[in-house]
């Protein structure tokens, strides 16, 4: 393979490491805005949890949008199970429900950037020898 050759699959091979870093990043922010949905429903089940029947509470409803509400039950809460279904639960179970949901986003958090970080190597070490083909080829013309 001609050093031209060998430059031009360098780089092809660190377009790719800079697509695969892309989507690694992206799915880390999707993944991370998912943790904090899940860390404010948390909260507010915490929250939820000292206060007696009746509260009156601001429910958001889209678009920095807030409609009145009265909580006529602080002992159970509908949670979302996937595919549409929702489910009831004590409000003790669905706390702990989110919080292992939240345990598996971090643990899938974590691996997305370890993956990151080890794909970033790569492209740095694609890079040096993207550089050090690019030398060889001006020297050699």
């Amino acid at each position: 393979m001609s050093r031209d050759e060998a430059l031009r699959r360098a780089i092809l091979e660190m377009r790719t490491l800079e697509a695969i870093a892309d989507s690694l990043n992206a799915r880390i922010s999707v993944a991370s805005a998912a943790l904090n949905e899940l860390n404010t429903a948390k909260t507010t089940i915490e929250g939820i949890k000292s206060q007696q029947p009746g509260i009156e509470v601001l429910l958001p409803i889209g678009g920095g949008a807030f409609v009145r509400a009265r909580l006529e039950d602080t002992s159970t809460i509908a949670l979302g199970v996937g595919g549409g279904v929702v489910i009831e639960k004590n409000i003790n179970e669905a706390g702990d429900d989110l919080g292992q949901r939240m345990a598996e986003l971090e643990r899938a958090i974590s691996s997305l950037q370890q993956q990151l970080e080890q794909v970033l190597r790569q492209i740095e070490e694609k890079r040096g020898e993207i550089e050090r083909l690019a030398r060889a080829a001006q020297k050699g013309q």
